[in-house]
């Protein structure tokens, strides 16, 4: 009788262990970080572009060209060398400002955005402002600026 017990004890207690690992995965297999092919609209975070739009214009106003261009997309650091991006600026860029960001509406493709910046320069000893527009790409789980391929 004792052995009966205990044998259908460990057949319930196998039961609910796997009932409880089928758990487990089901809300891991659920579970799936954004990506511009699964990604709902609560998870495209407004916030990270705006953080990475700054850590562009910074970099660009202290002319750290190499840390701009680890912002840019895939496609373009595939095709354009690290050396050559921002070689040629010769100018001092003195304020920016986020004049507005759009994200595109889920379901597309690809996640796009928007966004448009007003910044000023100084260039001997004149200062101008201008409007920048972009677009961005979320890959890799983070937004990246989009520059087309001009070879």
């Amino acid at each position: 009788m004792k052995k009966e017990i205990f044998s259908h004890i460990r057949i319930v207690t196998t039961r609910i262990s796997i009932l409880f690992l089928l758990t487990i995965l089901s809300v891991c297999a659920t579970w799936m970080p954004p990506t511009a092919k699964n990604a709902d609209c609560s998870s495209i975070d407004k916030a990270l572009l705006e953080k990475r739009v700054h850590i562009l214009w910074a970099a660009k106003t202290t002319n750290q060209w190499e840390k701009a261009y680890e912002i840019t997309s895939s496609n373009y650091r595939a095709t354009h060398k690290k050396e050559a991006f921002g070689a040629k600026s010769n100018v001092s860029i003195t304020s920016y400002k986020i004049k507005e960001m759009t994200i595109a509406p889920l379901p597309n493709p690809e996640i796009t955005a928007k966004v448009t910046v007003t910044f000023n320069i100084n260039q001997k000893g004149f200062d101008f402002s201008f409007e920048d527009k972009s677009q961005w790409v979320f890959e890799n789980y983070n937004w990246y600026l989009y520059l087309p391929d001009s070879k």
